[in-house]
């Protein structure tokens, strides 16, 4: 079947069961606690985008039955579910991380005493950092990538990112408690 017939019938199938979908993306979001259904929105989006994609890399992996297209697509949006669950879950393990280190070095009374203060202090000593630092503790921080994660977007071994972090964390507590 030629590339646009393909993406065509995809797109139809994908019509005819966008409802069902949704429903049951919106069914993994909440039982995996991902957000509301504009999350669950979001994943059908990029359910269609990921199934478009592969269509176009490798038009032999598209199902020619529609049923097995419907069930290919559940199952590509239950991994791409679960990627974001896996995400969410660093995420959350950062945060808490990062929690554990402040309550660690005494900082939650400064936190609560003056977060303008601290907000100034923590803005300072970002000031300080090269671009790579920054960069490193941004995807760790806000964005919850793991090590590896953050290796692969900066060009670095996993273990050299944990060494930079580990230190950039230290630098922060000695700045944050001088």
């Amino acid at each position: 079947m030629p590339q646009e017939d393909l993406l065509e019938w995809l797109a139809d199938i994908f019509e005819a069961h966008k409802k069902r979908l949704f429903r049951y993306i919106r069914h993994l979001v909440m039982r995996m606690n991902l957000g509301a259904a504009e999350t669950a929105d979001d994943i059908l989006g990029e359910t269609a985008l990921v199934a478009c994609q592969k269509a176009v890399r490798s038009p032999n992996s598209v199902p020619s039955d529609p049923q097995a297209l419907v069930a290919w697509l559940m199952r590509m949006a239950l991994f791409i579910c679960l990627n974001h669950y896996r995400k969410a879950k660093t995420q959350r393990k950062a945060l808490a991380e990062y929690e554990n280190i402040m309550q660690e070095h005494e900082l939650m009374n400064v936190i609560e005493e003056d977060p303008p203060q601290l907000r100034r202090e923590v803005h300072t000593f970002l000031q300080t950092l090269n671009t790579r630092e920054h960069e490193l503790l941004d995807l760790y921080l806000r964005e919850g990538l793991t090590s590896g994660e953050i290796g692969q977007r900066l060009g670095m071994e996993a273990a050299t990112v944990r060494k930079i972090k580990e230190r950039l964390l230290g630098r922060l507590h000695a700045y944050l408690t001088r």
